[in-house]
């Protein structure tokens, strides 16, 4: 090492070889090169495996000076070769602590003309049910922005002069009326009154040639009556679709007991119903172009929500 003296068997270290051994390990300007060369002029080749033999943190590095807590320069070309390669089941963790800083920077420098994009998330399992992106955002900033567009509580802006565009599942929605009550159900300009057994409305309609999932039906109505307090409104709904030349039922559900989205309903206001695509059962199926039946008939109470007693109103469909 170059700042320390040769020493033989037998020999007392002195004071001064000590001194240059400590300075040869410390010292970062004239010691040993802490980046991993001996005498800076070569590489020590060196494969380290660290194993705890504890609940603690098997590297911590503790940077206190403005610099790289952590340098590394990788040449590897094969996918999968990665410079930071991680088994786990949560991978990463990045805080940021300190303000007007990033929690994580990707850049990319070169006149890619490849096949990759620069950042790529990816579920490789057709099995899996959850997101492969989630943003949780707590504060008034944008969920997402660039030079084109802000995305922000699902809502989609163009700025900076460019065009918005998204390249994701587009949600669309569109709402229709109810337009058929039987059975004692009572038409009104407010919508079809249905408050008593056996009462049922229904309206029909051909899914649009750009669905290819439903995602939400919503049914909305004007309560005629106090649910009180934590309590909500039941009704329930059978839904219908089918193709040309198919059986009006070939995707088809029946929904019972279907409690409204909110509770404390007052006389006049709006009351809402809502079926995810995970609990529409066969209905599930329903496409582009498949006629659809919806009905809704009146609902006995069920528990401490009430039997159904509203202006029924109409419907909206979210799809994608």
């Amino acid at each position: 090492m170059s700042n320390s003296s040769n020493v033989n068997a037998g020999d007392q270290i002195l004071a001064t070889q000590y001194n240059n051994l400590r300075l040869d390990v410390l010292d970062q300007t004239t010691g040993h090169d802490h980046d991993g060369t001996d005498g800076r002029d070569r590489l020590l080749p060196a494969s380290m495996t660290i194993t705890p033999t504890g609940a603690i943190d098997a590297v911590n590095i503790n940077q206190d000076y403005d610099d790289n807590g952590l340098y590394i320069d990788s040449d590897a070309t094969t996918l999968g070769k990665d410079a930071i390669y991680i088994l786990a089941k949560f991978g990463v963790y990045v805080q940021q602590d300190i303000s007007n800083g990033r929690g994580m920077r990707i850049i990319r420098n070169i006149a890619e003309a490849g096949i990759y994009p620069l950042a790529y998330f990816g579920e490789a399992n057709a099995a899996s049910t959850q997101p492969v992106l989630e943003i949780a955002n707590a504060g008034s900033g944008e969920d997402i922005k660039t030079p084109s567009f802000t995305l922000t509580n699902g809502v989609i802006v163009a700025s900076g002069g460019g065009s918005a565009s998204w390249n994701a599942k587009k949600t669309k929605r569109f709402t229709l009326p109810f337009v058929w009550g039987e059975l004692g159900a009572t038409n009104t300009i407010y919508g079809i009154t249905i408050d008593a057994a056996n009462e049922r409305c229904s309206v029909s309609f051909a899914l649009p040639d750009d669905c290819t999932q439903i995602d939400v039906l919503r049914v909305f109505g004007e309560s005629l009556a106090n649910t009180g307090v934590g309590n909500g409104m039941a009704i329930e709904l059978e839904l219908y679709a089918g193709a040309n030349n198919e059986s009006y039922n070939t995707h088809t559900a029946t929904l019972t007991n279907k409690i409204s989205i909110g509770f404390n309903y007052s006389i006049g206001d709006i009351i809402l119903w809502e079926v995810s695509y995970a609990t529409m059962g066969g209905f599930q199926s329903a496409t582009a172009g498949d006629i659809v039946t919806i009905i809704l008939e009146w609902n006995a109470s069920f528990g401490t929500d009430i039997s159904t007693n509203a202006y029924m109103k109409g419907i909206e469909i979210e799809y994608q």
